[in-house]
């Protein structure tokens, strides 16, 4: 939108604001009215972002700490009021205790896919905000980056999701990963009752197979997770929500919105687009390019293999002092403690970064370590230590070691004890030492210390607008060279082996381009694959404006605008009509079909198509004071200017009888 808010405010479904609306009118103070809204954006945000549960749990201890103990007045009054629902449901922990505690959700009615905005009455934390802080973030103030400088093309993404959704849902699932798997180790195994409600259990998985088999269901691997369940329930199910979530993350970004917070023990950086899924990357823009990402390869072991690497070069001295964070420092020192036990294991020399090669003589096991995870891919390298049909079992496997307690000990934990014994032995010492969990968090404390405190912010010093996503760093694809440059003086200011991939997430759309607006055929001899040139629907190419006159390019949009309008108008029934006299606000004089009408229209910017959805929203909602953006009465304005050119009916007569919404009295 064209005017920043004063306060904050949530995006939320139309059809819950008009819900809250006679709710909040009941309530004369602000923190009451905030609070509402607060519960209310509360529940959606976990309905949206967490497919494991129909309703999601929230303890009264939650309650208390992100609204008060009189947290029940607002609970009690959204359920009595219909807008929220509530059940007993069974959290699923990671602890192997699964409590029972009161779950909810949003109305399903009410979970349209149309956001609109929602303002707080006064200077009040947003329920983001304040959800962070109850998990352990810090809001983080940014120097050297313009939230408006990246946009997402919303309405492509919008029609991506609906065509490829399904396909999305089935590169997820695996019905087969289980039948990789021969580990006598209990698992976490997600069960999906009649209900649509999950439980959980541990089991081995040759039992948890046994179980689907009894149950006349499917032994399921999703997303990193084990589950139990009737596949098409699954399926139904699991699109459902992929679909909401998808379209969610598109809807919810605006740049005016955009915060960042930073958890005070992995030291990671979250904002909206860290969590945005990694196939709608495509439709993301930095300063109008295409983006690109830098991703460390099997980062946690990279760092794991260049700690090891740097204490061997250096010593134990030298490699804490290289950080400054108190997480990372703390993680640093007590893993130099664990090392300085198993020093005499160590190879004599490690790598050097700048020149690391294999040494087929060196038969040490850390060596060997160091080998795999600085040289190769790591995951490739297990896959063929320990005889796994695909590289996806051993990614599992390494997670497995990283994340789980000591005992019981997996098969596959055995077996990495007998290649890397020495690696194993530290890692296990230090879990036995200072907490399972603490080990996978160090490792990230390092990862987030190089990306956040050395890479982003040098790149943002160079006036580069970027983003982070934990482990990879997303920029301009122009500015690779300068990127890049960063990342190899970080490194060698570590003294680290650097293990970076460059991903592109438009090859396709860059090449139609060039087919399209080059003589590239034309230079070449060999075929070109057109099913793979043209699998993109790009209906109107965008212009090289250095080539192509302005003149030309202006008339060509308006030609592409006013052909769909009077396709528009040529639709049975039709009420799309444009007003005939220019006004500073066409409240009141145009009807909301017409508005909804022209938020559909391709290739008109997604500032425009934001502010018509925003208006369009609101128009069915009682407010005395309503009134257009600034941008949707500004392309009406365009439209009425040059209708004239392009539409050859008289829309003069009867202007205000087609104006449903609402009576233009006041003219």
């Amino acid at each position: 939108m064209s005017k920043k808010n004063r306060f904050p405010y949530e995006y939320l479904p139309s059809n819950l604001i008009k819900s809250l609306q006679p709710l909040l009118d009941l309530f004369r103070d602000f923190r009451s009215k905030n609070n509402l809204i607060r519960v209310a954006s509360v529940i959606f945000r976990k309905n949206i972002n967490e497919p494991d549960y129909l309703f999601f749990p929230l303890s009264a201890q939650y309650w208390k700490k992100v609204i008060g103990s009189h947290y029940y007045l607002y609970v009690s009054n959204l359920l009595n009021n219909k807008i929220i629902e509530s059940s007993d449901v069974t959290y699923i922990s990671d602890s192997g205790i699964d409590p029972v505690v009161k779950g909810f959700k949003i109305k399903d009615s009410l979970m349209n896919e149309m956001l609109i905005k929602q303002n707080y009455y006064g200077f009040s934390k947003s329920s983001e905000s304040i959800d962070k802080e109850y998990d352990g973030y810090r809001k983080l103030s940014i120097i050297g980056f313009d939230p408006y400088a990246i946009t997402i093309i919303k309405k492509k993404a919008l029609g991506w999701i609906d065509l490829n959704i399904t396909d999305v849902m089935k590169k997820y699932m695996d019905l087969d990963f289980a039948s990789g798997i021969s580990d006598s180790k209990p698992y976490k195994i997600r069960i999906l009752n009649d209900k649509d409600e999950y439980h959980s259990t541990y089991l081995p998985i040759e039992s948890a197979m046994k179980m689907a088999l009894n149950q006349k269901k499917t032994l399921i691997y999703f997303k990193n997770k084990f589950i139990i369940a009737n596949q098409e329930q699954f399926e139904r199910l699991t699109l459902k929500r992929l679909n909401h979530h998808y379209k969610w993350q598109i809807r919810a970004y605006f740049p005016d919105n955009l915060t960042f917070h930073r958890h005070d023990d992995t030291l990671r950086v979250y904002n909206h687009l860290t969590s945005l899924p990694s196939s709608l990357l495509q439709f993301v823009r930095i300063n109008g390019d295409y983006i690109l990402q830098a991703d460390l390869k099997c980062s946690q072991f990279t760092i794991l293999g260049n700690l090891f690497n740097y204490y061997i070069n250096h010593s134990g001295k030298e490699l804490i002092a290289l950080f400054k964070k108190k997480p990372t420092i703390t993680f640093v020192t007590r893993m130099v403690e664990i090392m300085d036990k198993y020093h005499n294991q160590f190879p004599f020399k490690g790598f050097d970064k700048a020149y690391p090669q294999e040494d087929i003589y060196n038969s040490n096991t850390m060596y060997a370590f160091l080998e795999d995870t600085l040289l190769h891919d790591f995951y490739l390298m297990l896959q063929s230590n320990l005889n796994l049909k695909e590289r996806k079992y051993a990614k599992n496997i390494a997670f497995q070691t990283l994340f789980s307690k000591v005992k019981p000990e997996s098969d596959y934990a055995k077996k990495l004890r007998d290649i890397y014994p020495t690696v194993m032995n530290i890692i296990n010492d230090f879990k036995e030492t200072h907490g399972y969990e603490k080990f996978s968090v160090g490792l990230q404390n390092v990862e987030s210390e190089i990306f956040i405190d050395h890479i982003w912010k040098r790149v943002r010093d160079s006036g580069i607008n970027s983003f982070t996503r934990h482990d990879s760093l997303l920029f301009p694809i122009r500015q690779r060279n300068i990127v890049e440059s960063i990342i190899n003086d970080v490194f060698k200011h570590f003294d680290f082996v650097q293990k970076f991939e460059y991903e592109e997430f438009n090859e396709k759309e860059v090449w139609r381009k060039i087919i399209d607006e080059t003589d590239y055929l034309d230079t070449v001899v060999e075929e070109v694959d057109d099913e793979w040139l043209y699998t993109l629907d790009n209906k109107m190419p965008e212009s090289n404006e250095d080539e192509v006159n302005d003149e030309e390019v202006e008339q060509d949009y308006d030609e592409y605008i006013f052909d769909q309008i009077l396709n528009l108008i040529d639709q049975p029934d039709s009420e799309f009509k444009l007003p005939s006299t220019k006004r500073d606000d066409y409240y009141g004089y145009i009807n909301s079909e017409t508005i909804g009408c022209l938020a559909d229209l391709d290739g008109i910017e997604q500032e425009i198509i934001d502010s018509l959805e925003y208006d369009y929203s609101h128009m069915n909602l009682d407010n005395s004071d309503q009134h257009f953006q600034d941008k949707t009465n500004e392309f009406i304005t365009y439209l009425i200017e040059r209708k004239d050119d392009f539409l050859f009916e008289d829309d003069d007569e009867n202007e205000d009888e087609n104006t449903n919404d609402p009576d233009p009295e006041f003219e």
